[in-house]
């Protein structure tokens, strides 16, 4: 922290941090510079992993390693003592490179990205946050037939990773509900997203889930959606029943299906336990190792189930069946070990005849 114990502009680390860069260091490109510049004045403890948990920082810590148990550059080390003598910079370059990195990939929408250390609902990341959204836009407008006048329904908006390409392509008729049971994502969608696009709203669905809402008050094989019958084209539920029980989807399937147009679809993903799923995961192939239960379901954790469930695929189509439901598109993800997938999970869509 700064000696007076206010905080800095972030801008003004920046321009000190930039001026430093610009210095010239021979046989030294900048992408080092600014790694070492991380590197040398972070807080004691500062690490290569915790490095490689950021994505401007990952690509610059594999240059930094070249360095590894060789002398450093003269010029290297008159800048790593010029950082140490400047502490007021050492809290805030990581924000200083995480909003440069916010712009350069979403542009005028970078006001709308959280933290990286916000980012609960997927891996963290700008990268793989933007990869995420763009992925699921793709398979939502190309393989499922979303159309920009439709009203959707997001069940698991979490911090708006899906939300941000979304109002990009819906256009001011359509509209958006977002819900979740994580409040921390609500109040940011509320506050960033909604008043600059007034057609996507959201609201936090108190509903118990012992990995993202361990006090939440409702069940949910008992939850009603806060929406009147008949009033969605498209809901989607992308990775929400990978992290529910069993008795909440069956609940879930038929609230989608009573505020579902006629006509209207939904997709949803999931880890199926199939015949082919369960070879792979017992040969070694699977990249989630579903260790615990038998059964209808599996799990990761046995402390925590809802951390992530793979659900017998016999069950789904059952469930699909009571709720009333027609699945039309099933496609199986790589999750398990598969070669060729769509995504990672897998992918239904049915509709509401």
């Amino acid at each position: 922290m700064p000696a007076s114990g206010g905080r800095p502009d972030p801008a003004r680390a920046g321009r000190d941090l930039e001026e430093l860069r610009l210095a010239s260091i021979d046989g030294v490109d900048h992408c080092t510079v600014h790694c070492l510049c991380l590197y040398c004045c972070f807080e004691p403890g500062w690490t290569a992993d915790r490095i490689q948990g950021r994505d401007e920082m990952a690509a610059v810590w594999r240059k930094l390693v070249r360095f590894a148990g060789k002398p450093l550059p003269d010029q290297v080390m008159t800048l790593k003592a010029k950082l140490r003598a400047a502490p007021r910079n050492i809290p805030y370059i990581s924000e200083y490179f995480e909003d440069r990195c916010k712009a350069r990939l979403f542009g005028g929408l970078a006001p709308l990205v959280p933290a990286v250390k916000d980012m609960f609902d997927g891996e963290p990341g700008l990268k793989v946050f933007k990869a995420n959204g763009d992925e699921f836009l793709r398979v939502c407008r190309d393989i499922y037939g979303l159309r920009p006048d439709e009203n959707v329904l997001d069940v698991g908006c979490g911090i708006g990773r899906k939300t941000l390409p979304l109002t990009q392509y819906l256009t001011r008729t359509a509209s958006y509900e977002g819900i979740d049971v994580a409040r921390a994502g609500i109040e940011w969608c509320r506050k960033r997203i909604t008043p600059r696009f007034p057609n996507f709203r959201f609201q936090h669905i108190d509903v118990h889930n012992r990995h993202y809402n361990p006090n939440g008050k409702y069940s949910a094989a008992a939850y009603k959606f806060p929406f009147k019958d008949e009033h969605f084209d498209f809901v989607v539920l992308w990775s929400v029943f990978t992290h529910m029980m069993p008795d909440g989807i069956g609940n879930y399937l038929s609230e989608i299906r009573r505020v579902l147009k006629h006509g209207g679809r939904c997709l949803i993903t999931y880890f199926f336990v199939n015949d082919e799923s369960t070879r792979l995961i017992s040969g070694g192939k699977s990249s989630l190792n579903f260790r615990y239960g038998a059964g209808e379901y599996r799990v990761l954790s046995s402390s925590i189930p809802e951390r992530a469930i793979a659900i017998d695929e016999r069950l789904i189509t059952d469930f699909y069946r009571k709720a009333g439901l027609q699945p039309t598109n099933i496609y199986y993800g790589s999750w398990c070990g598969r070669q060729k997938s769509l995504s990672y999970q897998d992918h239904v869509l049915a509709t509401k005849e």
